[in-house]
């Protein structure tokens, strides 16, 4: 088996299976942090590869200085805040014309009823869970 350092020399040279197995290697890793950072199964495959782009396209900067698994980490992070703030975005530019859109509407009294409802309904789901977290003796 070649080591690490080895196989991250002849992927920056362009061995594109050194390459894959450097993935291989990792990609486990990877996946585990980011399911820990986004939360759930498909947000961390997406990211997972997106780092690896990442990691290809950066290979060349990699200094065998450091090691490799530390980059990885700090690459697999940078990426997830920069998804956060991309998600972030995209809400807060897709909501700004429905709050321009609200403000300039003067609310009835069914628009103020339905939102109570939607309130009252939000609320009663929260009792909900947070009664059912409680032990039967509390």
């Amino acid at each position: 088996m070649i080591d690490e350092k080895s196989l991250i020399t002849q992927a920056q040279n362009g061995n594109i299976n050194a390459f894959r197995q450097i993935v291989e290697e990792h990609k486990k890793m990877v996946y585990y942090l980011s399911y820990d950072l986004t939360g759930n199964r498909e947000d961390a495959k997406d990211l997972s590869q997106d780092v690896f782009i990442k990691v290809f396209q950066s290979l060349q900067s990699f200094r065998s200085a450091a090691k490799f698994s530390s980059w990885l980490y700090r690459i697999t992070v940078n990426e997830f805040i920069s998804l956060k703030r991309k998600k972030n975005y995209l809400i807060r530019k897709n909501q700004l014309p429905i709050l321009e859109k609200d403000m300039e509407t003067n609310f009835t009294a069914d628009q103020v009823n339905m939102d109570q409802e939607v309130e009252s309904s939000l609320l009663q789901i929260r009792i909900r869970k947070a009664l059912n977290r409680l032990t039967r003796k509390e």
